[in-house]
Order: structure tokens, then sequence, then C-alpha cells
């Protein structure tokens, strides 16, 4: 549920508290007769079934259809949700899931024969991407707030593995989406202090220089006469890399207490490991 957790965790946070201190929200939860369930081999029923049944407790559907959403795609909303929460996987696993090992179409309503791994995508962007800017609007304010008192603690990344051309894998943490946001404004305001420092052949993520630019470059070498090229790789750089001496350098330049910290959160941010 990392995605959606990011979006929604500011606009749910009181309904959230007041289910969980109502005397009557552990009692609220329906049964399930598994014999009319179509899928028998379903492993985590009950799992799912109070999943959903909290996520409707917590009126994420009367949110969605309160934002525009039709039927269709609230349906397939909670299904990705809640298979997400009882079988966290990249969306072409959670297909498999979805269809061969749970009844949360059942439950939701949503057709099994039209689910596909584009959908969970799409849908995914929908609930994250696209209602950013409402997200935003409503909680801009307390998000700044945070930053600024340096209380504002970053949500766990999702730990995403991408096999190396030469074997092993590269491992990347995706963030959220607000985290994405923040992250990305830090970057343009502390490139404009620190680019001029690099190297004027340095390509490598860096404004309006691309791989293109360092091809060209070494294009260039070669029609002088440079025959022999040589390969440095700085070996799981990010996972080794020192934290204070890293901190230490920004500090020099960077005197904003409040943003020292949230780079120092960001750089120890949790993993979500995803099977």
């Amino acid at each position: 549920m990392s995605r959606i957790s990011g979006l929604f965790q500011v606009d749910f946070r009181e309904k959230i508290d007041s289910v969980l201190s109502s005397q009557s929200a552990g009692s609220d939860f329906d049964t399930v007769d598994l014999n009319t369930l179509k899928n028998k081999g379903v492993r985590e029923v009950g799992s799912e079934c109070m999943s959903l049944q909290a996520l409707k407790q917590l009126r994420i559907d009367g949110f969605l259809r309160d934002h525009g959403w039709d039927e269709e795609n609230i349906s397939l909303a909670l299904s990705h949700t809640v298979s997400r929460s009882v079988y966290p996987a990249p969306e072409l696993k959670t297909v498999s899931f979805m269809k061969e090992n749970s009844s949360i179409c059942e439950f939701t309503g949503y057709p099994v024969s039209r689910l596909t791994k584009d959908k969970l995508y799409c849908i995914s962007k929908k609930m994250c991407v696209d209602m950013l800017p409402d997200h935003i609007k409503l909680n801009w304010f307390s998000l700044r707030h945070q930053i600024e008192i340096a209380t504002y603690i970053p949500l766990a990344v999702r730990k995403v593995e991408i096999p190396k051309p030469n074997g092993g894998v590269r491992m990347l943490g995706i963030p959220c989406v607000i985290d994405r946001l923040i992250q990305q404004a830090i970057v343009q305001v502390l490139s404009l202090h620190y680019d001029d420092s690099f190297s004027e052949f340095s390509y490598g993520f860096r404004p309006d220089r691309c791989a293109h630019d360092a091809v060209r470059q070494a294009q260039l070498y070669l029609n002088v006469g440079y025959i022999h090229v040589i390969e440095l790789d700085l070996e799981k750089l990010f996972y080794k890399v020192n934290h204070n001496k890293l901190m230490t350098l920004l500090s020099n330049r960077i005197t904003d207490k409040s943003l020292l910290k949230l780079i120092r959160r960001y750089l120890r941010t949790d993993i979500m490991d995803v099977v």
C-alpha cells in the first residue's frame, strides 16, 4: 500500500484514528461463507476480506467517488490496494496472484477476465500522480510546515532490483509520489549551487546534459587519434558512501539546518522489500 499511503496519509489520519478508537470498529467486520467463493484455492481470503472492509470503513471508496471516479475504476483500485497489502509484489506477479490465488475481485465486483498488468499500472498512476495536484492543494501548508520545522518523516522506499548485463543486480529505491516531488524540488535548487563545481566533461544527471553528449565527446577524442579507453566503476558507491562526510560537505554550502536534516532523513529512509 506504499504508493497509496504516501498520498492519502494526511487525508485519512483523522478517519483512521476515529475508526481505531470506535468501540464498534472491531465488531463491524462481516464474515465470509467460503462455500460461495468461486476460487476454492484462495490462501489469504480472511486477510483480503478484512483489508477491504477496513478500506471501506475509512471511506476510501467514497473519497474516490467524490473525486469523480466511476464504479469500475473504484473496484479496480480497491482490488489492487488490497492485493498489494496481502501480497506485495510488482504488477506482473500481482495479476497472476489475483487471478489464481485471490478472491478480492469477487468481493469488489471487478471482472477477473479484464484484469491486466497494464490496468494495474494505470490505476496506480491514477491514484497517485493524477490526484497529486488536489492532494497538494489540500495539504501543502501542513507539508511545508513540517519541512520548515524539521519534523517531516519520509515514507519507506520500494526496493526494486534491476539485473545488470554482466550479472548481479542493481538495487533501486522508489519513493512515494510526495517524497519524489520534494526530492526533485531540492535537486532543482541545489543544482544551481553545485553544478558549476563539476567537471566540464561530466555528463551524468546534470542539467542540459545527457549520455548523447558524452558519446559525441568520445567521438571527438577518436577523431583526434586517442585509442585507449579507461573504464572506472565505483562498486556499490551509494551503499557504502559515508553519510557523515557527505553531510559535512553539504553543510559547507547549505546553511538551512531544516534542509540538512531532511536530506539526512532521505539518506536513511527505510526500505520496503517487495517479494
